[in-house]
């Protein structure tokens, strides 16, 4: 089982949860951690922990690709790791992170339909936005684009039978009022499809005779 903790230290509210891997007695998790979430994207630096096995096949395997990770930027998290700073930095993170998650919030109860439910993490760097049965997200993109706003739509995130009323909105690279600006958008599409979506419904059920990256 390969665990991808890499947002695990992004946590706002409720207790910190321990990693599968602290669990693990027989060895059968790997774990995946990186530094581009908490504030080095550019480096590309991360880290792995599994058994020595799996640690020399990857190292091959890694070798082969691209010799090895940038040498100078681990020197660097190295010697912030030891001042202090890569808590400090985490610490102002966290703060500001969840700052633009309440930003998020407020501006989605205050645009969006009632309809519309909206799941806020207790970390992480985006929320999650279900829609009724019959809207489709990569529908409500293409109009979303047209305004200049991008959000994830749920079928991106599925294997096999995709769930299409849902999409993923990211809320940590923006300021505060394009993420206000983006949430009033989308809430006017919201709206705009879940009225013609209801006309559409009543419309078929009487031919019948017999629901925000």
């Amino acid at each position: 089982m390969a665990e991808d903790d890499i947002y695990g230290a992004l946590r706002y509210h409720g207790r910190e949860l321990p990693p599968l891997k602290s669990l693990d007695t027989a060895g059968l998790v790997i774990y995946l951690n990186s530094f581009s979430k908490v504030g080095f994207p550019g480096l590309r630096v991360g880290w792995i922990v599994a058994s020595r096995r799996v640690i020399e096949r990857l190292r091959a395997a890694k070798q082969r690709a691209d010799l090895h990770t940038n040498l100078l930027g681990q020197a660097v998290l190295e010697e912030l790791g030891r001042g202090g700073w890569l808590d400090k930095l985490l610490r102002r993170t966290r703060k500001l992170y969840e700052h633009k998650l309440g930003v998020l919030r407020g501006a989605a109860e205050q645009h969006f339909p009632p309809e519309a439910v909206c799941v806020y993490p207790q970390g992480g760097m985006s929320a999650w936005v279900e829609l009724p049965a019959g809207l489709d997200a990569a529908e409500l993109l293409v109009k979303a684009q047209d305004r200049g706003v991008i959000f994830a739509p749920s079928q991106y995130f599925y294997f096999q039978q995709p769930q299409h009323n849902a999409f993923r909105l990211c809320f940590t690279a923006l300021p505060d009022h394009q993420i206000e600006r983006g949430v009033t958008i989308l809430g006017e599409l919201l709206k705009a499809a879940m009225r013609k979506n209801g006309k559409g419904r009543k419309k078929s059920a009487a031919g019948a005779n017999v629901a925000l990256v």
